[in-house]
């Protein structure tokens, strides 16, 4: 009987943990601030490893991360495959690992399709403040309008949207190819 009540307790205890896991909204981005002042040091170790994390979701995807390859039809894929094994309930455990990763794909493919790079902001009026973004998608205009992958990748994640990946790369295009340009 003893027996039985400790399993029970640990039982108890690991499902609660899960909950608050569940429940708790965990900044990914708040790793890039630190005391509200920009860490390049910090920028330059999410930057070195973007790649070697997409092998590495590519890898946990199994047979899918095959299809992977930095297109707009792999983007499309890919937010609807997160988004089914979450809702199965298998990335519960590693919820910030993939949104770090998703951010990760996501900036790669804006990258290989439309130029631009990866850059820390550090104007202090921006929404982006002591992010990771990508700059130079919009060679057509005197406006550099920075893409942010984290808070696209949290959102996404969060809001379980599977079109929120999509219609973000398709505003980039749009700028990028100069459409809708007086």
């Amino acid at each position: 009987m003893r027996k039985l009540s400790l399993l029970r307790k640990i039982y108890i205890a690991v499902k609660h943990f899960l909950w608050e896991l569940d429940h708790k909204k965990i900044s990914v981005l708040s790793q890039f601030v630190a005391e509200n002042k920009p860490d390049m040091e910090k920028f330059k170790i999410f930057v070195s490893d973007s790649l070697p994390a997409i092998e590495q979701l590519k890898e946990d995807l199994g047979e899918f991360g095959g299809k992977l390859d930095f297109t707009k039809k792999s983007l499309k894929l890919f937010e609807e495959e997160i988004i089914r094994r979450k809702r199965m309930g298998v990335l519960k455990m590693y919820e910030k690992w993939y949104i770090v990763r998703i951010a990760y794909y996501y900036g790669e493919v804006l990258i290989k399709q439309f130029g631009g790079k990866w850059d820390y902001d550090i104007e202090r009026k921006s929404a982006n403040y002591c992010q990771p973004v990508i700059n130079g998608i919009d060679k057509k205009s005197r406006y550099d309008v920075p893409a942010s992958p984290l808070s696209l990748a949290l959102n996404f994640f969060v809001k379980e949207d599977t079109s929120l990946l999509m219609r973000s790369y398709n505003y980039f295009e749009t700028l990028h190819n100069g459409e809708n340009r007086k």
